[in-house]
C-alpha cells in the first residue's frame, strides 16, 4: 500500500489538491451570502483544534479518507474473487447513454476544465463547505444529522462496492464514451486509483453525498447554501456521465440513495437527542 501511495503519479492528482481548498474559499462566501469567508474558516480552524465536536469532525474525515485508501488495496482481489461484475448488465439495460450525453458537452475551450474541478474538486468542497458556514451562524444543530447522513452514503455504498462491481463507463469496454477526465488531465485515473477503486460505480457516492448535502443545504440554509447545493448537485449528475465515469443507472440510483442516507441521518441524530429545531417542532405539532 505505501508504494501505491508515494506512486509518482500522485503528482497528478496537485491540480487537485490545490483547487480544493481554493473552491472551499469560494464556496463558504457563496454559502454566506455573498460575505467575507475568512471569519467563518478561522472559527473552523480553530474548532476544529480545540472542540471535541471540531476533532470529531477532523478525525471523521481522515478516518475516511484512510479507510478509502485501505479499501482500494483489497477491493481488486475481492472483485476477482467473486468472478463476476454487474457492468454488462447495466449497458444492456441503458446502452450507450453515457456516450449521447457526452454530446451534450459544448465544444468550447471552458467546459471541460469546469467538469474536471467540479468532480475532482466541486465535490469535496461542497461537503466541507455546509459544516463550515452553518457554525459560522449558529446552526450547529445541522451538524450531527449531516455526519452521520455522511456516513451512511460511505457504509452503506461498501457492500455494492465489494460485491456488485460496475466498472467506469470508458474503462468498461462496453461503451465508446471517452474518458474526459483523463483528456484533461492524461493519467489521472490511474492516480486516483489510490483512493477509488475503478469498479466502485454502483451508485454514484459523488451524486448521493452531493444530493444529501442538496437535502440539508434546502432544509437548514442559509439562502446562499440553498442555491449552492442545487447548484452543485445538478451539475454533478450531469458531470459524472459527461466525463465518461458513472453510467446512467449509477446517476439514477445515486439521488434516491442520497435522499434515504439524509433520513436515516435526520433519525440517527434524532434518536441520539440531536434533533434539529425543525425536526423538534415537527414532531410536537
Amino acid at each position: 500500500m505505501l508504494q501505491t501511495m508515494v506512486d509518482p503519479r500522485m503528482g497528478l492528482l496537485a491540480p487537485y489538491l490545490i483547487w480544493t481548498p481554493l473552491t472551499v474559499v469560494a464556496f463558504v462566501a457563496i454559502g454566506l451570502g455573498g460575505k467575507n469567508p475568512l471569519p467563518a474558516l478561522a472559527r473552523a480552524a480553530r474548532d476544529g483544534r480545540q472542540r471535541p465536536g471540531g476533532r470529531l469532525i477532523v478525525g471523521l474525515v481522515l478516518g475516511v479518507i484512510l479507510f478509502n485508501l485501505v479499501q482500494c488495496q483489497v477491493d481488486p482481489g475481492l472483485t476477482q474473487w467473486l468472478g463476476y461484475e454487474m457492468t454488462g448488465w447495466i449497458q444492456s439495460i441503458e446502452g450507450d447513454l453515457v456516450a449521447r450525453v457526452q454530446a451534450s458537452v459544448p465544444a468550447a475551450a471552458p467546459v471541460l476544465p469546469f467538469l474536471g474541478w467540479l468532480y475532482l474538486a466541486g465535490y469535496i468542497a461542497v461537503l466541507i463547505t455546509l459544516p463550515i458556514v452553518w457554525t459560522h451562524v449558529g446552526k450547529e444543530r445541522a451538524l450531527a444529522p449531516y455526519l452521520l447522513a455522511f456516513l451512511a452514503n460511505y457504509s452503506l455504498a461498501l457492500p455494492f462496492y465489494f460485491f456488485a462491481p460496475v466498472t467506469e463507463v470508458a474503462f468498461s469496454g462496453l461503451s465508446t464514451a471517452r474518458p474526459l477526465l483523463d483528456v484533461l488531465l492524461p493519467g489521472i485515473t490511474d492516480a486516483m486509483r489510490v483512493g477509488s477503486s475503478l469498479d466502485n460505480c454502483f451508485p454514484s457516492l459523488h451524486v448521493s453525498c452531493t444530493v444529501t448535502a442538496l437535502w440539508f443545504g434546502h432544509r437548514h440554509g442559509p439562502q446562499g447554501l440553498r442555491i449552492l447545493t442545487w447548484m452543485v448537485a445538478v451539475l454533478t449528475a450531469w458531470a459524472v456521465m459527461a466525463l465518461g465515469i458513472h453510467w446512467g443507472i449509477d446517476v439514477a440510483t445515486g439521488i434516491p440513495f442520497g435522499i434515504m442516507c439524509a433520513l436515516l441521518g435526520e433519525s440517527a441524530a434524532a434518536r441520539l437527542g440531536y434533533a434539529s429545531a425543525s425536526q423538534k417542532a415537527a414532531s410536537r405539532a
